[in-house]
């Protein structure tokens, strides 16, 4: 069990955090290339098929979406090989990897997390998943800590062109460090309409378990339609 002073000073450290996802832009996977790789030729997403890795030392790396259909099982895949790093941010692990769900349809273009590191970010097309999902956690970032540290969600603020009002289509998600997912509050949506949750007016809040992410998504059983105002923000404490 954590002492009393660790506890405290993670508290006097917490800081605030907003986190926010627009159309196409939410990052499902997110891959960083390891040293027993060698240098990163490409790293593609071929749409509705297959993401494919080739580096010096470890060749060409296949990973068919009609076998390794969710997030997590894909993620966990790239993980077994070796050749790179990969981890789930805003997603679920039972999210779908088919029906042109990833972005980009293209070679992905290397990038840098917060901390520096080289990255490689697999995103979700919001208009044919019908969701989309930010994801509040202390381990947005490669070399982070988050054992011992904790989220908590004190807003939402989202405005999504969804087909019309739909019950339990806002929704919150747990995500623990072994990986299972529960969801752990859910509210009718608005469509188009700027709308802001929060609990207790702001005082209270949805605290994570010491290591777990909050992921929030608005979701439709029809459509989300892309729209330049659409977004969906969460606002919380990472301590």
């Amino acid at each position: 069990m954590a002492s009393r002073d660790s506890l405290e000073m993670r508290r006097l450290a917490a800081a605030q955090a907003v986190q926010v996802s627009r159309d196409d832009t939410p990052i499902a996977i997110r891959m960083r290339p390891l040293l027993s790789a060698g240098a990163v030729t490409s790293v593609t997403i071929i749409s509705a098929t297959s993401l494919v890795n080739i580096t010096a030392n470890g060749g060409t790396d296949t990973y068919a979406f009609a076998t390794y259909t969710t997030i997590g099982s894909l993620v966990d895949a790239i993980n077994s090989d070796g050749a790179f790093e990969a981890m789930v941010l805003d997603a679920l692990r039972s999210d779908t990897t088919g029906s042109s769900a990833l972005l980009p349809n293209s070679a992905i273009t290397a990038g840098a997390d917060a901390n520096g590191v080289v990255c490689y970010n697999i995103l979700v097309d919001t208009s044919v998943t019908d969701y989309m999902t930010t994801t509040l956690s202390l381990g947005r970032n490669f070399d982070s800590v988050k054992r011992g540290h904790r989220v908590t969600l004190k807003e939402i603020q989202y405005n999504v062109d969804i087909s019309a009002a739909e019950a339990n289509a806002v929704r919150v998600f747990v995500r623990t460090l072994g990986g299972s997912e529960s969801q752990v509050y859910g509210i009718r949506s608005v469509d188009a309409t700027l709308t802001t949750i929060s609990w207790a007016s702001g005082v209270g809040g949805i605290t994570a378990p010491e290591g777990a992410d909050v992921v929030v998504r608005v979701i439709d059983t029809t459509s989300i339609t892309d729209n330049a105002a659409n977004y969906v923000q969460v606002q919380g404490i990472l301590e």
